[in-house]
């Protein structure tokens, strides 16, 4: 998702409330002044060749434990490699039709735009229930 809308910077106000580590996306630069004027942690332009291996850099290789997705029919297969093991993508927009299975791993679209959050080093016991070998 491009947190410079009016739907990521909400997300990113409520994820730093809640105390989460914020990566956010851009395309434009001043799209990338919004998001880090709303006080996402890293700031990556979903334009630019290179920019998952940033959002895995900056979640230790593990890639986010939750990106909010606003173009699935695009980005849908490209969140589902970046995502943490046991990561969660909530879709929040689509433009089109989509038939990607959440089953199904592979090489997917090279332009995703999201937001992920993930905790900033802490357990959270209470969501682990129910994901056997979760990383935190």
């Amino acid at each position: 998702m491009a947190p410079a809308g009016s739907v990521g910077s909400s997300a990113i106000q409520l994820a730093k409330r809640a105390g989460l580590r914020v990566v956010g996306s851009a395309g434009t630069s001043k799209g990338l002044e919004l998001v880090r004027a709303e006080g996402a942690n890293h700031v990556v332009n979903h334009t630019e060749a290179g920019y998952m291996n940033e959002v895995r850099r900056v979640t230790g290789d593990k890639g986010p434990e939750l990106i909010l997705e606003m173009l699935a029919n695009v980005n849908l297969a490209a969140d589902m490699e970046l995502a943490a093991k046991c990561g969660r993508i909530v879709v929040i927009g689509n433009r089109g039709d989509h038939s990607k299975s959440p089953r199904c791993h592979d090489e997917g679209a090279r332009h995703s735009r999201h937001c992920a959050l993930e905790r900033d080093g802490r357990t959270d016991k209470a969501n682990n229930a129910g994901h056997p070998g979760r990383d935190h």
